[in-house]
């Protein structure tokens, strides 16, 4: 979510915490990586190494400060989702 130290890190911070989380769990705990942006392309990047990383699912944020659209807000779950096969959750 946004709640975490998610918004204080750097991209390579985040990505090294998502590779050491996924391999310290080694498949004996469910991995779900926080991979929103109030920026569909980064959410998109971000689920897409995420999903390569090995995590069981993704936790997306609704973006925020832009505020689109009901369809704008739809479009870029969407575009999150196409970029891997596992859970996506919402997050508002």
């Amino acid at each position: 979510g946004t709640t975490d130290e998610s918004p204080t890190l750097e991209h390579d911070e985040a990505c090294d915490v998502i590779r050491c989380v996924v391999e310290q769990a080694r498949g004996r705990t469910p991995v779900i990586a926080g991979t929103g942006s109030n920026n569909t392309k980064k959410a998109v990047e971000m689920t897409a190494f995420a999903h390569a990383a090995g995590v069981d699912g993704v936790l997306v944020v609704a973006p925020y400060y832009n505020r689109p659209t009901q369809e704008g807000l739809f479009e870029h779950f969407c575009a999150v989702a196409e970029a891997t096969d596992r859970p996506v959750i919402l997050y508002s």
